[in-house]
C-alpha cells in the first residue's frame, strides 16, 4: 500500500521499502517496460517551470523521493521509522532482497569516469547483476545510437545516472522504443560518497560514532539541515504564489 503527496505540483509516491522490493521483482519478470523515477529538488525546480516536462514525468509507473529533502514538510523521520522509501538508497535495499541471478543491466552515465565508477560499484556490491555495457557520450546527439545499442542487447534493466531534466525527457519520450523490462532514473548521484558510507559502516561498528562521523566530518547532517531549510522556503514561496496551500499538500 502507498499514497501520494503533492510537492509543488508533482505527485510523488510514498511506498514502503518492501513494496519497492515487490515492484522491482515483478517488473523484472514482466514483458513490458516499467519506469521508476527518483525525484529530486532539481527535478521539482524544472517541473514548476515546465508543464510539458511535468506531464511527461507523471507518466512513469512510480515517482519516488530521491532525497530526504523533498520530504522536509512530511515528517521524514516518521517515514523512515515506518520503513518507507525516503531516498534513492532504498534501491540498494531492493537489490539486496531480490534474486538477481542472470539479471542484466545497461548503464547510461555522464562520462567515462562516472560510468566506470558506477559499473565497479554494481559489480562489487551486486555481483549477480551482469553489466552488459554503458553509454557515456553526448546523449542528445546520439539518441538513436543509444536506443539501437540497448535494443541490440535487450538488457533486463536500464539504469540512468545522468543530469535532470535530460534523464527524464529521454526516458519518457523514448519509452516505447526501449527494449527492456525495467528502467530506473536514479539521477546523477555521488557513487564515491556511497562507497565511503559502506566503508565507514565497517570501520565504525558503534552507530553513534558512525553518526558523528557523517554529521561532522562528512557534513552530511549539516547539509541535510541546510537543504531542508532552503527547500521549505521554496515550498512556502510556491504556495504564496499559488494563493495558499496547493491541492494534495500535507503539513
Amino acid at each position: 500500500m502507498g499514497t501520494q503527496i503533492n510537492i509543488m505540483g508533482l505527485e510523488v509516491d510514498i511506498i514502503g521499502t518492501d513494496t519497492l522490493v515487490a515492484k522491482v521483482k515483478g517488473y523484472l519478470e514482466s514483458d513490458v517496460l516499467n519506469i521508476i523515477l527518483f525525484a529530486t529538488t532539481n527535478l521539482i525546480d524544472h517541473t514548476i517551470e515546465d508543464e510539458e516536462l511535468k506531464n511527461l514525468v507523471l507518466e512513469a509507473d512510480y515517482i519516488l523521493p530521491g532525497e530526504e529533502t523533498l520530504l522536509s514538510l512530511h515528517h521524514v523521520d516518521t517515514l523512515k521509522i515506518a520503513s518507507m522509501v525516503v531516498d534513492y538508497e532504498s534501491l540498494a535495499y531492493a537489490f539486496q532482497n531480490i534474486d538477481l541471478k542472470s539479471t542484466t543491466m545497461y548503464l547510461i552515465a555522464v562520462n567515462e569516469k562516472e560510468a566506470t565508477a558506477y559499473t565497479n560499484f554494481i559489480r562489487d556490491n551486486y555481483p549477480d547483476i551482469q553489466v552488459l555495457g554503458a553509454f557515456y557520450d553526448d546523449l542528445l546527439q546520439n539518441q538513436e545510437l543509444v536506443i539501437n545499442e540497448i535494443n541490440s542487447i535487450t538488457p533486463d534493466m536500464l539504469l540512468f545516472v545522468i543530469d535532470t531534466p535530460l534523464q527524464e525527457r529521454f526516458i519518457m519520450e523514448n519509452k516505447s522504443k526501449l527494449n527492456a523490462k525495467l528502467c530506473i532514473g536514479l539521477g546523477r548521484i555521488n557513487v564515491e560518497a556511497s562507497m565511503k558510507q559502506k566503508q565507514a559502516k565497517k570501520v565504525f561498528k558503534n552507530k553513534t560514532l558512525e553518526y558523528l562521523y557523517y554529521f561532522f566530518i562528512e557534513n552530511k547532517g549539516i547539509k541535510k539541515i541546510l537543504d531542508a531549510r532552503i527547500f521549505k522556503r521554496k515550498v512556502e514561496n510556491y504556495k504564496n504564489k499559488k494563493g495558499g496551500k496547493t491541492h494534495g499538500d500535507n503539513e
